[in-house]
């Protein structure tokens, strides 16, 4: 069972010495094992990756208002938001349909999450007034508030 606790106050300067220096591996196994690491940011990992684009191994986005989430193991996507599940656009297109874990994979530095976003590597949130909570070993989440327990 999840409970939601306290990660990290806000601190949304640009301390991030607090980075998570675990894995945040996804439990999800049934991966598509078709794509490949090169169209999978496959980028120097001093290089983010784009919009829209591959970040499993880059761990970050060029652009402020872009996450990296994870889908599984074999991939990870610069993303504006990221919703777990199925997603509308992979059910559309037909190809790679599978459920997103939306772990955040987001590794860059001074780049807290937003409002609701993923603050698992972060540990900081951009608004002053929310708090990065930890769900569990793969989600933490900027909020106003939370209670322990199921939510």
């Amino acid at each position: 069972h999840d409970e939601w606790m306290t990660l990290a106050e806000n601190t949304s300067s640009t301390d991030n010495e607090t980075a998570n220096d675990t894995a945040n591996d996804s439990a999800d196994d049934s991966a598509d094992d078709s794509v490949s690491d090169s169209a999978n940011g496959s980028a120097n990992a001093s290089s983010c990756s784009g919009d829209w684009e591959g970040c499993l191994k880059s761990k970050c986005c060029v652009s402020e208002g872009y996450r990296c989430y994870k889908k599984n193991d074999h991939w990870a996507q610069c993303r504006n938001k990221c919703t777990p599940g199925i997603d509308p656009h992979d059910k559309k297109m037909g190809k790679h349909v599978q459920p997103w874990s939306c772990d955040d994979w987001d590794d860059t530095p001074n780049k807290c999450a937003g409002s609701w976003e993923g603050c698992l590597n972060t540990k900081c949130c951009k608004d002053p007034k929310q708090r990065c909570f930890k769900k569990n070993d793969h989600w933490a989440q900027c909020r106003d508030s939370c209670k322990p327990g199921i939510d």
